[in-house]
């Protein structure tokens, strides 16, 4: 669409410069956010982009996005998503390593730690995550692989403590359990060495916490 520079002005003023497009995480929560950014936690917050108006070299051209904000929003359905949390009761936080909880869903399982300093290192050492951890239902050969850490870096990077006792939380997300699983293993890696391997934790008589959550998904 060719216009001119008088009518330029205008022109700004009656059209929209920019676009919305919804970006969802399989995500653990930020360390500021006080949402789960994991699409099926719950939703993230639209978050808008701004696509500033395409010019030519003289200033005349411009090209509009394909896409209106209205249209975009048309092309986005709800769904509804099952989540369980079983809470640790007996999770204590005198202890170097502790489960927290475990989320279930249809969608993934996410497993919340608690980690505290030992110490035995200097400056409480420093942990890391290797990243072929998987989970397993007790007795059963099917692994379901880590496919995201928050708060943990992945081998071969690592957190450095800054003193011994520090406490330290993190979330290890893996694919979705099957249904009828009341016991697993968390296994970082089964091989000589010091790994974060958890054998049997039957979580069945934790504290259960059950919701349903709507998520809206996009058509694209």
């Amino acid at each position: 669409m060719l216009i001119s520079s008088a009518l330029r002005k205008s022109y700004y003023k009656s059209e929209s410069r920019f676009i919305h497009e919804v970006d969802y995480i399989i995500d653990a929560p930020q360390k500021k956010s006080k949402k789960s950014k994991n699409i099926f936690h719950s939703v993230e917050p639209i978050r808008s982009e701004v696509f500033p108006l395409s010019k030519n070299k003289n200033d005349m051209e411009i090209t509009m996005p394909t896409k209106n904000t209205e249209e975009q929003q048309a092309e986005l359905f709800e769904v509804q998503i099952n989540k369980t949390r079983w809470l640790n009761p007996d999770a204590d936080y005198s202890d170097k390593l502790s489960i927290r909880s475990i989320e279930l869903t249809d969608a993934y399982t996410r497993i919340d730690f608690y980690y505290k300093a030992p110490d035995y290192y200097i400056n409480g050492g420093w942990i890391q995550m290797h990243p072929l951890s998987f989970i397993r239902p007790a007795g059963s050969n099917m692994r379901y692989s880590l496919f995201k850490a928050v708060n943990i870096p992945l081998a071969p990077d690592k957190l450095y403590f800054k003193h011994c006792g520090q406490h330290h939380s993190y979330t290890l997300y893996f694919p979705a359990l099957p249904k009828d699983t009341k016991t697993i293993d968390i296994i970082e890696r089964e091989a000589p060495g010091t790994f974060f391997n958890f054998y049997n934790i039957d979580y069945s008589n934790w504290i259960r916490m059950a919701n349903q959550v709507s998520v809206q998904l996009s058509k694209n």
